[in-house]
């Protein structure tokens, strides 16, 4: 369920960046990102809204649910061809649409420990930053929905979550896209590089903290299960203990109930030989 999209996005995005290395701007030099667009509009033939809002869809698509790379390029386009409004709103609506078709699409079951975890989380009130978190993170979309899959966690729970750091990722893009669409001076490219420093260091931290307590709840899972299993081997020996004992008391009884049937047919013959002397 992992292993499929990670792989399959390591070789969508590898391929992408051999297609794409040359053209790709290392920095916010507007006239880099302006040819690095006519590359893409000439490529894919972009000659509208519309089709652009379908290109940008499908590869957004793609890096949400196949942990494609350059999700943040995607999101400039989007200000960069559609505007500031249209490209926030197309991000954001899209993006809280895939989560909530992947979450329609998961079989929740619970575990203990997961169940724990949120429950500690939800009783001190930092459920939402906690999945807000989560969703910030570097990790594919199957690992950010472990942690409502093994748990109670709702629909919209998530979907807040989720909501909060898409809502801000896409803004920082739509900001920048629109800087670099304005011939930008120096300093708001100063200004953009921090934002830009300051949300990759987020996303890192994100990534940590959500790894770090899985590590600990699948840690835990897996000595759980260890438990488990050896109270399983344990039982069938206790369990043909028992039937050992059980069954050597019913072989006394029968025996015991045998010699009692025998005397008394012994009885019972010596009377009737009583009888029939004369």
């Amino acid at each position: 369920m992992i292993l499929f999209p990670v792989l399959l996005g390591c070789i969508l995005s590898t391929t992408c960046s051999i297609a794409l290395h040359k053209y790709i701007p290392k920095d916010l030099n507007t006239t880099k990102w302006s040819e690095f667009s006519h590359v893409i509009e000439k490529n894919l033939q972009i000659q509208n809204k519309v089709y652009a809002a379908g290109i940008l869809m499908t590869i957004h698509s793609l890096q949400i649910l196949f942990c494609i790379p350059m999700l943040h390029i995607t999101k400039i386009f989007c200000c960069y061809w559609l505007g500031i409004l249209e490209g926030f709103s197309l991000c954001v609506s899209w993006e809280c649409l895939l989560y909530f078709l992947s979450l329609k699409c998961v079989k929740k079951t619970c575990l203990r420990d997961f169940q724990k975890y949120v429950s500690e989380k939800r009783s001190s009130g930092l459920l939402i930053f906690s999945i807000s978190c989560i969703c910030l993170s570097n990790l594919p979309l199957q690992t950010k929905l472990l942690i409502f899959t093994f748990s109670d966690i709702s629909i919209q729970e998530f979907l807040i979550g989720s909501m909060i750091p898409t809502s801000v990722m896409t803004m920082k893009n739509v900001i920048v896209g629109t800087v670099l669409a304005q011939s930008p001076s120096q300093s708001s490219i100063a200004i953009m590089t921090i934002i830009i420093s300051f949300s990759l260091v987020l996303k890192i931290l994100s990534t940590v903290y959500f790894s770090s307590n899985m590590m600990l709840m699948m840690n835990s899972l897996e000595n759980e299960i260890v438990e488990d299993v050896e109270d399983l081997v344990e039982l069938p020996l206790l369990g043909s203990e028992e039937i050992h004992v059980n069954v050597e008391k019913t072989c006394d009884d029968l025996d015991k109930d045998n010699i009692v049937v025998m005397e008394v047919d012994h009885e019972s013959e010596s009377e009737s030989q009583e009888d029939n002397v004369p």
